[in-house]
């Protein structure tokens, strides 16, 4: 009779295990009700989802019960279906079938690294080092969502860079809510210099960064496609 407590976390929502073949850019298809796919519906809202592919691995199992038919040949996936009386439909071939499969590494979805650079206006440095001390206060009890947040000067004291890295999309948005007044409160100590985003950035935050950019004649580089490699977690 004991309430069920849960506690917050980064996502919400509910989630459950793929195969293993649904592993990478192109392990599986994803499809929204607003005709989304896996390359633009990162962080989007929608009626419903499905998740697909042609044939399920040999190490999958279906859970159906005692009775459980074994691993399916032939196409597999999932709907996620919320509706008022059910929290959320999985179907799976067949009735009730719910793939179960070991993920080999628990990493964040799709991490985005954030680099804003700027000079250092003369005379302004220990200033500088004293206002993002303060801001580093300010996003550390904010943003529960950004994983890292830090500064750096060269040698010289007159170039300043910030790195910025987040597990997705949703994150970043997140991060980037209240960013004009952030940077307003720093006009006289530091002067933008160029912003560089390695990742799946969602566009309205690019958009942003475009019209910053442009206005200061200064580039935004963007790099969307990640390669390999992982952001991990906290334990």
């Amino acid at each position: 009779d004991a309430p069920v407590v849960i506690k917050e976390y980064r996502y919400g929502g509910i989630g459950f295990r793929g195969s293993g073949d649904w592993e990478g850019k192109d392990g599986a298809a994803f499809l929204t009700s607003e005709g989304k796919t896996r390359k633009d519906g990162h962080a989007t809202k929608a009626r419903w989802c499905v998740m697909s592919r042609l044939r399920a691995s040999s190490s999958a199992r279906l859970e159906t019960g005692p009775d459980s038919p074994g691993p399916v040949d032939g196409p597999v996936g999932a709907s996620l279906i919320p509706a008022p009386a059910i929290a959320s439909a999985i179907s799976m071939c067949r009735d009730d079938a719910v793939v179960v499969a070991e993920r080999r590494r628990p990493t964040m979805a799709e991490p985005i690294v954030f680099i804003s650079r700027f000079r250092v206006a003369g005379g302004k440095r220990n200033e500088w080092i004293a206002a993002f001390a303060k801001g580093v206060d300010m996003i550390g009890g904010s943003k529960p969502q950004t994983a890292l947040f830090a500064a750096y000067l060269d040698s010289t004291g007159t170039e300043t860079k910030i790195i910025h890295a987040f597990p997705d999309a949703a994150a970043l948005a997140r991060h980037f809510e209240g960013s004009d007044e952030r940077s307003s409160s720093l006009a006289g100590l530091i002067e933008l210099a160029g912003f560089e985003v390695y990742g799946p950035a969602p566009e309205a935050a690019l958009d942003q960064l475009r019209r910053e950019a442009a206005a200061a004649g200064v580039k935004l580089d963007v790099f969307p496609e990640a390669i390999g490699g992982f952001l991990r977690a906290p334990a």
